[in-house]
């Protein structure tokens, strides 16, 4: 019978073998771990790619606003193997795209952090959304980047102004040389209380190159002092989007801003607001090389463009018309069709959007008048009417139309919907 002390010494020797084979189990779980791996490796066609290929297929699995969740790029492709998670952590690209939806984000600072961190010194697309009130340490980080922002998305959603005010509040960078784009979208209760911080953060992009403005209703006392106009001398494009409330003035920021290279402007006409003579200032004003117009002309009643308007647009190549009065459209084609006319010589497409009654044969005369006349110049043209209000042209004049494609006019006629929306 053996003795305690033999007992233990024999635990002792069992206990320090199993310790050395647990050791020698870890060293071969950790071997077999790295096989697999570069047996992934060896079957992962990505893998096998140079990583700025691989970063790039990774990129066009972005959403352009990405939610920051589990089951979205860019934390899913973390998730994969670890060939994938070197990828993701060594592309900083796929972190800099950030969205920022309030009041969710509150909670989410740490989060944010992660994402700011990994995207280096790459430049940032944000994407802000109020829906309630925000918090001003989630703010600061964001605003804290500035230096690095390209894109700056702002939606107000169904918030009280009270929220969205901290937003615009706390934009007070020295400056944003870096931001290329800006998109302001407001919400249902916008009003006029907004652009006094809007033209503040403007005024800190001097290098703008693309501009989009939603629900948002300009004041105008501060477009009457020439001293505090906004002159922006590398914008591109300027829009304003389509809204449903359809806000009096607002394309009225048009009158306190120059943009000497503009090349593509989305605009809503109205009677009393932002009218034909304020578009002719803005362009004796900027005198821009412009190349697409879209005109909303649903709340103008007389001409909408000008001779002297056309005179200033000689590199206009695309030119859309929504929603015209027949008085709008005659005047138009009329210009279009004077011989040895000098206005619009580089047009070649038009698109006119939802043609309203009264169109009589004559309206349709003078249509194929102006594009007769310009025939060898335009080589696509449209025309939508209003369905069941706006008669068909009559057929000789229709088959005229038809007739046009001999010289290289591409026509095409089309019915519409009363109720549908066109985009601006």
């Amino acid at each position: 019978m053996s003795t305690a002390t033999e007992i233990e010494a024999r635990i002792a020797e069992v206990s320090n073998s199993m310790k050395v084979h647990r050791d020698l189990s870890k060293q071969l779980h950790r071997k077999e771990l790295q096989l697999r791996r570069q047996l992934n490796a060896a079957n992962d066609p990505i893998a096998q790619l140079p990583l700025e290929v691989s970063s790039e297929i990774f990129i066009q699995c972005l959403h352009p606003w990405p939610d920051p969740r589990a089951d979205e790029a860019p934390y899913i492709l973390l998730n994969v193997c670890h060939e994938w998670c070197k990828i993701v952590l060594s592309t900083p690209t796929l972190w800099s795209t950030i969205r920022v939806v309030f009041p969710k984000a509150n909670s989410c600072k740490e989060a944010l952090c992660t994402r700011l961190t990994r995207a280096r010194n790459r430049p940032l697309h944000i994407f802000i959304e109020i829906t309630g009130p925000p918090d001003p340490n989630v703010l600061s980080l964001v605003w804290r980047e500035s230096a690095r922002l390209k894109c700056l998305s702002v939606f107000l959603g169904k918030t009280d102004y009270s929220f969205s005010r901290e937003v615009f509040e706390g934009m007070k960078p020295p400056s944003l040389k870096s931001l290329t784009t800006f998109i302001f979208r407001g919400g249902k209760t916008t009003n006029s209380c907004y652009w006094s911080y809007l033209v503040r953060l403007l005024r800190r992009c001097p290098n703008l190159i693309h501009l989009t403005l939603d629900n948002v209703m300009p004041v105008n006392v501060w477009v009457n002092d020439a001293a505090n106009n906004l002159v922006f001398p590398h914008l591109r494009r300027i829009v304003f989007a389509p809204d449903w409330e359809q806000l009096p003035g607002k394309a009225d920021f048009l009158k306190g801003v120059s943009a000497p290279q503009l090349e593509t402007l989305h605009l809503p006409m109205s009677r009393r607001n932002f009218t034909r003579v304020d578009f002719q200032s803005f362009l004796d004003r900027s005198m821009p090389p412009l190349q697409e117009l879209v005109l909303d002309c649903s709340n103008v009643t007389g001409h909408a463009l000008t001779e002297d308007a056309l005179s200033l647009m000689p590199a206009l190549a695309h030119l859309k018309l929504i929603a015209p009065v027949p008085p709008v459209m005659e005047h138009f084609f009329k210009i279009l069709a004077r011989p040895y006319s000098l206005l619009l010589p580089s047009l070649v497409h038009l698109r006119i959007r939802g043609v309203v009654p009264p169109f009589s044969d004559r309206s349709w005369k003078l249509v194929l008048d102006g594009l007769t006349a310009r025939r060898t110049q335009i080589k696509h043209a449209s025309i939508t009417i209003v369905a069941g209000k706006v008669k068909m042209p009559p057929r000789k004049i229709f088959g005229s139309l038809m007739d046009l494609s001999a010289d290289g006019l591409y026509f095409f006629l089309a019915a519409g919907q009363p109720e549908e929306k066109d985009t601006v």
